[in-house]
């Protein structure tokens, strides 16, 4: 290009370039001019083009170098980086697995933990069903049930325990054992404790314990151990209340001793009414015999006073074993009382007061009046005596409709109730507990016969009453009669007897196991009149039966005797002889009746003792009816 007027060459920065200059116009004109100036321009420019060469050469080559170190730090870099994402993938591989395997340990330990939180779970749901039926059964049961350490400190209170001893369950837990035991059962309570320490197994013993309202309660305690990691930590008790049923036993042990003793005495009056009736008999002859200005007439008086006394004594030996033959009529227990407080008023004198309260329209009862006044007069005079300073005596009635029968007492039905109540000294435990004994007496000697209360219970049960005494000492007496109450029935009022000739002829065989009275016996019937054929028992009375031919007309026989007693004979001699009357002879009917299957309705009993003229009137009595009315006298 002729444009240009020169060109050169350079390498810069690595590279190679060429140099051109252009002229600006007119400068050929003057390019002579100007052309070593030029010369030494264009030195000075290659000169400092080959330094700006060189310069960019050698920081071509530093940079360069640099970036080949750089490249190589690069490279290495790259690989290093390439060698820690190697080891990094690596790592996460392991971590993932590791991570795989922990997810999975965590996963099963979380189903194991699942599985456990479940089971622990149903466990507490059981645990709590457990202690629910537990406090269910402990709260509910009808024993007292608690427990307490090994120091007696009460650590639980069922509601049982509660309702008996009046602490709640608060209280009793910050309550020791001594507070709730009487001092004298304590050291009993101790001692149960120690033996099961020692090894005996669970005993079973009775104490008292006091209520909140220091109410004395009888309990039968049953105890075991509670063990936690197998050393003994407390006890449990279960305790059950016994008042009643130990006063229930009382009563059945009171009743079987005096029924023991009723039997006992009764048995004696029967004996002794034969002994009676040969004293109070002889007497009686004796006396009928000897004119009124014989001297010996007053010793048989006295005699015969001494066998009626003695009598009297059966008669309320017999009333206490309720043997004794009663009357029953309707009786107004109000009327009786009233027609009886001039009597009982003057019974206890001016010291003390006799007040009733009495029910109106009270129901009417069925029993021997005369012995309900005897079991009035005994209980005002019992309590008379318990107050020697005075004091005030009521007598109570009332009607009572009892629903639900009393363990050991009062059935249901509808009563009617007398009340004796006095201000007197009272009387502990012990002493009630032999009231009704007979001979049994607080008083001193010659001021009683112990035989007031017993006749009182006898007359009671026999008229299928109730009686209970309450008292403590110093604060007076209640005796508590219940009587059923009667129907309204007709009073059958008995006709008079007549008085009948003692003479007789008819033939009557007497049978009579004990000798002396059968010699009586024989000797009145013939002195009024009879053939006697006579024998000591039922075989000899057969025998003397079947051998004699002509007519026997009464049987005159003792119902008590060996072997065969005296119905078993009246039997078998009608069998043979039906027109044939009987009278037995005994001691105490009701023995007869109950004992020896005779009915009061269709037997004639001879109450002994007698004297000829209560003989002569039954003899004839029964001889003076039909064969078919004989059976039904009284």
């Amino acid at each position: 290009d002729a444009r240009w007027i020169g060109q050169g060459w350079a390498e810069i920065a690595g590279r190679r370039w060429q140099v051109r200059v252009w002229p600006r116009s007119g400068w050929i004109t003057s390019r002579w001019l100007i052309f070593p100036y030029l010369v030494v321009a264009f030195g000075l420019a290659v000169a400092v083009l080959l330094a700006l060469s060189i310069y960019w050469a050698q920081a071509a080559r530093r940079r360069a170098m640099e970036a080949e170190a750089a490249n190589r730090e690069l490279e290495r870099e790259v690989a290093e980086r390439k060698r820690a994402q190697e080891e990094l993938l690596r790592a996460r591989d392991l971590l993932e697995l590791r991570v795989k395997e922990r997810t999975a340990e965590l996963a099963q330990a979380n189903e194991a933990l699942r599985a456990e939180i479940i089971e622990r779970q149903r466990t507490e749901e059981t645990l709590r069903a457990s202690e629910q039926r537990y406090r269910n059964l402990f709260d509910s049961a009808n024993d007292l049930v608690y427990t307490h350490d090994l120091q007696g400190r009460f650590t639980s209170f069922n509601r049982t325990a509660e309702r008996t001893t009046g602490y709640t369950r608060e209280e009793a837990l910050r309550m020791n054992i001594s507070e709730l035991v009487t001092p004298e059962h304590l050291e009993l309570v101790r001692q149960m404790i120690a033996r099961m320490l020692g090894g005996e197994g669970a005993p079973t013993y009775e104490i008292a314990i006091l209520t909140r309202d220091r109410k004395r309660l009888l309990v039968e305690v049953s105890t075991h151990l509670i063990f936690e990691e197998g050393k003994p930590v407390g006890t449990l008790c279960i305790a059950r209340e016994i008042t009643e049923r130990k006063r229930l036993e009382e009563q059945v042990r009171q009743a079987q001793k005096i029924e023991a003793i009723g039997r006992l005495a009764g048995g004696i009056a029967h004996d002794f009414n034969n002994l009676l009736t040969i004293v109070s008999a002889y007497s009686h002859m004796l006396l009928m015999d000897l004119p009124e200005e014989h001297p010996a007439r007053s010793y048989a008086q006295e005699i015969l006073a001494a066998a009626e006394r003695a009598s009297a004594l059966t008669d309320r030996l017999l009333a206490f074993s309720r043997r004794q033959v009663i009357q029953p009529v309707l009786v107004d227990l109000n009327e009786l009382i009233r027609n009886m407080l001039g009597l009982l008023r003057r019974m206890v004198g001016e010291g003390v007061e006799l007040a009733t309260a009495l029910a109106p329209e009270l129901g009417k009862v069925r029993a021997d009046p005369t012995q309900l006044e005897q079991v009035i007069m005994n209980l005002v005079a019992n309590s008379r005596d318990a107050m020697p300073a005075g004091g005030t005596i009521w007598l109570e009635t009332r009607n009572e409709e009892i629903q639900v029968s009393r363990p050991g007492g009062v059935r249901a039905g509808r009563w009617v109730v007398l009340k004796v109540r006095d201000t007197g000294e009272g009387m502990d435990a012990e002493t009630r507990s032999h009231l009704f004994e007979p001979f049994f007496t607080t008083k001193g000697p010659g001021k009683g016969t112990g035989l007031g209360l017993s006749i009182v219970y006898g007359i009671v049960k026999q008229s299928g009453g109730e009686i209970a005494v309450e008292s403590s000492p110093g604060e007076g007496t209640v005796v508590t009669i219940h009587l059923p109450e009667a129907e309204t029935w007709a009073v059958v009022q008995a006709a008079p007897v007549e008085e009948i000739a003692r003479a007789g002829y008819e033939t009557i065989l007497l049978v009579e196991d004990e000798p002396g009275v059968r010699k009586l016996v024989r000797q009145m019937l013939l002195q009024q009149g009879y053939q006697v054929l006579e024998a000591s028992n039922a075989a000899e009375a057969l025998i003397v039966a079947q051998r004699y031919p002509g007519h026997i007309d009464l049987l005159l026989t003792d119902i008590v005797m060996p072997q065969v007693n005296g119905r078993e004979l009246a039997e078998q001699l009608m069998a043979r002889r039906p027109d044939l009357k009987v009278i037995y002879m005994t001691g105490y009917p009701e023995d007869a009746v109950i004992r020896y299957g005779i009915a009061g309705a269709e037997a004639v009993c001879l109450q002994k003792p007698f004297v000829p003229e209560d003989l002569a009137r039954k003899v004839r009595q029964v001889l003076g009816q039909a064969p078919s009315e004989a059976g039904l006298a009284i």
